[in-house]
């Protein structure tokens, strides 16, 4: 009688189930923001594609205890498909885990977790800002890398700004210094979702919590010389460094205190286990940038080859008196006729 009991409880809670080797895939999704508590009514649906192209191919409900199946009758599995399911929640959408599906293979078991999502307030920090400057002749190149932290519970989704050109809701802005015209990400995913508008890094990505790298590259343009690097901070910051290379001079001023021995490169600043509000502008200056080891050693052959030519020049005016005075010497009558004919011509 219990093996009945509990068949019949396994049935209900994978609904649409008509034999155990009808189910392809089975699982429940779960609240991460209410302890892990099952989700009823939750839409999951059901991607499958290759090559990292994915299209829809199936979706279902969760019943009331957050469970879910797919079966035969949502799909043929393929083993030359990549399978991604995913659950949308609050407007949210969170992709699981990527499987692959054996047609005769036992059921694929997969927990999906959700979060409550919040316009408001901004939970985001930055745990670690990174700078890194090269200095070249006219320009420096700066790779920076941010590692951003949702700390609460819940999926930061932002509000929309009436004064922004995005409709959708921004959910992080980032500053870049003026005078830059492009930026580059290292990760496609965070290319093709933000945009430079006005100075700014936007974008409208909800952020669930835990942690996301943001790494991006860009040139900012170097005007008479004078290196003065200018970083507003957009959101409270742990921990930021600041790291200059490159046709750099030791003497370098930052508004962070330095953490390298003098004549080491590159050279660095932290801010030494401070948190940086948001508003906080990191500042870099050099008054004047030194020159490439190139540069020097064209002056080098330049001032090498003007003192051979003028050695030489030296050298042969010396000769040609030598030779005048020998000559003097080995026949003083031709010597003084040739004095006499001069004056008398």
């Amino acid at each position: 009688m219990s093996i009945h009991i509990l068949v019949l409880a396994v049935a209900g809670l994978l609904p649409g189930v008509e034999s155990p080797g009808n189910v392809i895939i089975q699982g429940v999704v779960v609240n991460g923001s209410k302890s892990a508590a099952p989700v009823a009514g939750a839409e999951v649906v059901l991607l499958a594609g290759k090559d990292n192209q994915f299209k829809h191919v199936a979706s279902t409900t969760t019943n009331q205890n957050g469970c879910f199946v797919f079966d035969h009758r949502h799909l043929t599995p393929s083993p030359d498909l990549v399978y991604v399911p995913g659950a949308n929640w609050d407007g949210v959408h969170y992709p699981g885990p990527r499987l692959q599906l054996d047609p005769h293979g036992e059921p694929r078991r997969i927990r999906l977790t959700v979060h409550d999502a919040v316009a408001s307030p901004c939970p985001l920090v930055a745990e670690v800002h990174e700078i890194d400057i090269h200095v070249n002749t006219g320009v420096l190149d700066v790779t920076e890398i941010v590692v951003v932290d949702n700390p609460s519970s819940t999926t930061y989704v932002g509000t929309a700004d009436p004064d922004a050109h995005m409709a959708a809701p921004t959910t992080l802005s980032m500053s870049v210094p003026e005078g830059v015209s492009h930026v580059t990400f290292n990760k496609e995913f965070d290319g093709r979702n933000f945009r430079l508008m006005d100075g700014r890094l936007v974008t409208s990505v909800p952020w669930p919590p835990g942690k996301r790298q943001l790494a991006f590259i860009y040139q900012l343009p170097v005007e008479n010389d004078q290196l003065l690097f200018k970083r507003l901070l957009d959101l409270p910051c742990l921990h930021a460094r600041v790291a200059v290379t490159g046709q750099c001079s030791q003497q370098l001023t930052c508004n962070l205190p330095k953490v390298t021995a003098p004549d080491l490169v590159p050279i660095s600043f932290e801010s030494a286990g401070q948190t940086l509000p948001a508003g906080y502008t990191l500042q870099l200056q050099m008054r004047q940038m030194s020159v490439s080891w190139i540069v020097y050693a064209r002056w080098a052959a330049i001032i090498l080859l003007g003192g051979l030519l003028a050695a030489t020049t030296i050298r042969l005016t010396l000769r040609r008196g030598s030779d005048a005075q020998q000559l003097m010497r080995a026949d003083p009558r031709k010597g003084t006729s040739s004095l006499r004919c001069t004056a008398k011509s």
